[in-house]
């Protein structure tokens, strides 16, 4: 027979209260309708059990049925009484709850904002931490205008005095060459004077005798020295001319015909353009930041180190070097002078040849 003990009769009231606090209001009177009717349909089915069972079990679980039928109505009465004062109080708990949670919500919301915005905090009147001179943290880090010009006034003189400290470890060792034009090899427009230690450009083809060493398609012209050992130096006197080229150029350079300076056609060789642009022609050319125009460049070939170096003897910096690879220094190198590409435009200064030091 079916039999019940006191667990599962406080599972009962357990259950009866809960059903109480989830059920809605609307809906309250149905379930505690369904409720009696349940305990009548159990009572009955315990009363037959009691009927059916004559020892003292049986009148044991009879009087635990009336005992506990008291303690439901009991419980059932205070439900009703208390019913809707729980749902008031469960009600205002909610709405207070969901207020929390709002004002959590639009602080954190608030925070975030304004921690990537500090131009908005700023303008919304949001105090922003100052240090003693009145300066915010972004302030501090940030480099100022002047600061930002003063380092790079520090970095233009360190490369400054390290140019010019190369410029004087290399000066004990250079061989001083005085230095002479070939007038055999120049082009026709050029005219050599001043005992072969100047040139200039005449702007018409002059009536020379053509041969083997001279240019033909480009103003150019070369020294009657060549060098294939030591170091040698020589300086050329530019003064305000606003178009040259020198350097050196290898022995086996073409001679007739169009031809492009750079080191792969045999010429290492530095470049004024136009009087503001100073070019190295290499393969492209490169673009050099010459801040002063120098009015004399000084040249110095180191063979055995492989370079060629370029100098503003008066500034005492070195303005660019290249490197000659071991398979260019075939034959000699002879010192390399040009009036410039843009020589057809009116530029009638000539250059001129220094011995070091003058």
């Amino acid at each position: 027979m079916w039999q019940v003990n006191s667990l599962e009769m406080s599972c009962c009231f357990f259950c009866v209260m809960l059903l109480l606090q989830i059920t809605p209001a609307a809906e309250q009177k149905k379930t505690q309708i369904q409720i009696k009717d349940w305990m009548s349909s159990y009572k009955q089915n315990l009363s037959n059990a009691t009927v059916d069972k004559r020892d003292s079990g049986g009148l044991w679980i009879t009087q635990c049925w009336k005992t506990g039928e008291n303690k439901t109505l009991d419980v059932s009465k205070s439900i009703e009484d208390n019913h809707n004062l729980l749902i008031g109080v469960t009600a205002l708990v909610s709405i207070l709850l969901l207020i929390v949670i709002i004002i959590v919500f639009y602080y954190c919301c608030c925070s975030v904002n304004h921690s990537k915005d500090p131009e908005r905090d700023s303008e919304k009147g949001l105090l922003i931490p100052e240090n003693s001179e009145g300066k915010t943290p972004a302030e501090e880090v940030s480099p100022s205008e002047e600061t930002i010009i003063s380092a790079s006034e520090k970095v233009d003189k360190t490369e400054s005095v390290r140019r010019r400290i190369e410029y004087l470890e290399k000066l004990v060792f250079w061989e001083k060459n005085s230095v002479t034009l070939d007038a055999d090899t120049a082009h026709p427009r050029l005219e050599v004077f001043n005992e072969g230690k100047s040139v200039k450009d005449t702007g018409t083809i002059r009536d020379v005798a053509m041969n083997s060493k001279r240019f033909d398609s480009h103003i150019f012209i070369l020294a009657t020295e060549g060098f294939n050992t030591g170091k040698h130096y020589w300086e050329v006197d530019v003064g305000k001319k606003n178009n040259w080229e020198l350097g050196v150029a290898s022995e086996a350079v073409t001679r007739k015909g169009t031809v492009i300076l750079c080191p792969r056609n045999g010429f290492w060789v530095m470049a004024l353009s136009d009087g503001i642009e100073y070019w190295a022609c290499t393969d492209p050319w490169t673009r050099l930041n010459v801040r002063s125009k120098p009015q004399k460049i000084g040249i110095l070939l180191d063979i055995s180190a492989g370079q060629l170096s370029f100098y503003d003897p008066q500034g005492q910096m070195t303005l660019y070097t290249f490197n000659i690879a071991e398979s260019d220094k075939k034959g000699k190198f002879f010192p390399f002078f040009s009036l410039g590409s843009s020589a057809g435009k009116k530029d009638p200064e000539p250059i001129t040849l220094c011995s070091y030091g003058e």
